[in-house]
């Protein structure tokens, strides 16, 4: 049970299984590293054998998938990247920031993901969930995660309506209006979560699912026999509540810090309380690291009545807000079947199970209280935070006085406490080119750096300080007025293919499709280094591909065509087109053109 060794990547999760392409996908997270949600198309896609290093098979993924990609999260908790990227800007329309009623939190980590078969491959639709303890950045923590394969069917399974219900209420929680599309987009995937007949994990008989915070929605401990708590954020009293309703509270495994927070009489109760050791703590974390990057991240409890186990993992701390007052929005998932096949409590503490990595824990010495002013200077950043956040702050792109060239703005008046001061800066450009702005209710404008077409976004990074704080940095996608969309991709393109060599390696990955290979992202004569050569395309198989594409499947021709409108759009673009390859495609051109005619 919850083997340590038995691991999974995040993207993994998210990978289209053999013979299946992406249909549609929509995740929850509470926070959000845009860099990390940029590496997914990739996967999502197939592209480039997972090569989110390369901005050609990143750019050509999002190009493909975004318009069926929604991701939301809590409004204000999306991270400032630490460095700029203008494919950040592609990501605007499939990052949906949400709040949920009520002064709780959006806090469920799930993905829900239709795929289809591919042509030619005799199969049914496949729905897949995801329930996660984590959220979709890039921390390094143990984490929990349920992957869930199912077939549509003709019945409701009521078992499987909080989910639907969740799914369905989302595009309602944004704190913007969202396209028809993605409304359709969660309407029908719950539509199709209410037939779905999911394949169990061995041992595992029956499947619930629970959303705490949905109007409506109460939970509820069930009485056992024994119980294991795991969570890495603990409250007495929702601890309180999950111990009273077992005989025997036997294990409780979490954060030193927390379990110091903890009253002894709640501690007490549990048989033994358990930490992760200090090598799990740092593996895989060698170096500077933020804060949450690390340690335990996994929130689950396991309960045995008689001879069953029940297992509930997902995104709830054993928290009043999570599990008591149920403000917070939350998902989980319990596994219920025979302690003989499941697995339970015992299994979970021994070598095969959790007991490898983790320690006993007792109480040290009392923790001083942290300095009160520190503690009031955090609040004041967060109240900072939320102000920006909900403050109707804009962006407003204007053409500047170079050809190609663009100004933008942010607009909008918001009051922030006075020791705080604040920085913006676009998500595209570096932290260093951030201004400062000025707070006030009234209504002003504050231009932010700017450049060409490829660095337009909607997409704030913001840094709030306080003398007595450390930094605190998020970023805010807000609605943008005055973009010129198609010169932006068009930029964006250029900027990634950057030479002849790039253009011949974005061809090759149009040409091999969604089964491309290693081989498409091969270093090509002259790549790397800005020249070209011309013995570059005689090595290429292009004859050969086009005319495979031409014959059975022409709309990789498509792609291709749409591909240089895009780059002849800027100015330099046409350069990046060897003269060579246009003689070869005029050919094919005329050729659709007399097909279509």
């Amino acid at each position: 049970m919850l083997d340590p060794n038995g691991r999974n990547l995040y993207t993994s999760l998210l990978t289209p299984p053999p013979g299946y392409s992406l249909d549609q996908a929509l995740g929850t997270t509470f926070s959000l590293d845009i860099p990390t949600l940029l590496t997914i198309p990739v996967h999502l896609s197939l592209l480039g054998a997972g090569r989110s290093d390369d901005g050609i098979a990143v750019y050509e993924s999002v190009r493909r998938t975004m318009d069926r990609v929604t991701l939301y999260l809590q409004r204000g908790q999306m991270r400032a990247p630490k460095d700029g990227n203008h494919l950040f800007g592609l990501l605007e329309p499939c990052m949906v920031e949400v709040e949920p009623p009520g002064d709780g939190v959006f806090h469920p980590k799930v993905w829900v993901l239709r795929f289809q078969p591919d042509p030619g491959v005799q199969e049914p639709p496949l729905l897949r969930v995801a329930i996660l303890s984590r959220n979709v950045t890039d921390d390094r923590s143990w984490d929990l995660s349920l992957q869930l394969d199912g077939v549509l069917g003709e019945e409701s399974i009521e078992s499987n309506r909080p989910l639907a219900r969740l799914v369905e209420s989302l595009p309602g929680l944004a704190t913007r209006e969202l396209d028809a599309d993605r409304h359709a987009h969660a309407r029908d995937l719950a539509r199709d979560l209410m037939t779905c007949d999911f394949a169990l994990p061995d041992g595992a008989e029956t499947l619930e699912f629970v959303v705490p915070g949905l109007p409506g929605t109460r939970w509820e401990p069930e009485p056992g026999d024994r119980l294991a708590v795991i969570s890495p954020f603990l409250k007495d009293t929702a601890l309180r509540r999950l111990a009273d309703a077992s005989s025997n509270p036997v294990a409780l495994i979490s954060r030193p810090e927390e379990l110091e927070q903890v009253s002894a009489e709640v501690c007490g109760a549990f048989d033994a309380c358990y930490v992760l050791h200090d090598a799990a703590e740092t593996e895989d974390n060698e170096g500077e690291i933020d804060h949450d990057t690390h340690g335990l991240h996994a929130k689950a409890w396991i309960r045995e009545q008689g001879t069953r186990t029940s297992i509930t993992l997902g995104s709830a701390n054993v928290t009043d807000a999570a599990l008591l007052a149920q403000h917070n929005l939350e998902v989980m998932a319990t596994l219920t079947g025979p302690r003989r096949k499941l697995g339970g409590i015992d299994d979970l503490l021994g070598e095969k199970g959790l007991g490898s990595v983790l320690q006993h824990w007792a109480p040290g010495e009392d923790v001083s209280d942290e300095d009160a002013e520190k503690v009031r200077a955090r609040e004041r950043l967060e109240q900072a935070r939320t102000a920006l956040a909900r403050g109707g702050l804009k962006v407003v792109c204007e053409p500047g006085s170079a050809e190609g060239m663009w100004r933008l703005w942010l607009a909008g008046g918001v009051e922030v406490p006075e020791s705080v001061a604040c920085r913006a800066w676009p998500v595209s450009r570096r932290p260093n080119e951030a201004v400062t702005l000025e707070a006030g209710p009234e209504e002003h404008r504050t231009e932010l750096a700017h450049g060409g077409p490829a660095y337009l976004t909607g997409v704030i990074a913001f840094e709030l300080t306080d003398p007595a704080a450390e930094p605190l940095r998020f970023a805010l996608n807000l609605p943008i007025e005055g973009l010129p969309a198609e010169d932006r991709e068009a930029a964006i393109l250029r900027a990634v293919v950057e030479n002849r060599d790039g253009f011949l390696r974005y061809l090759m990955l149009l040409l091999a499709g969604d089964d491309a290979s290693a081989a498409a992202f091969m270093p090509i004569a002259g790549s790397g280094h800005g020249h070209w050569h011309k013995a570059a395309l005689d090595e290429l198989p292009l004859l050969e591909e086009m005319t495979r594409c031409y014959s059975r499947e022409p709309e990789r021709l498509q792609d291709i065509a749409e591909m240089i409108e895009r780059l002849q759009r800027r100015v330099g673009g046409s350069e990046l087109v060897p003269p060579e390859f246009e003689a070869l495609w005029r050919t094919y051109q005329e050729a659709m053109e007399r097909r279509d005619g």
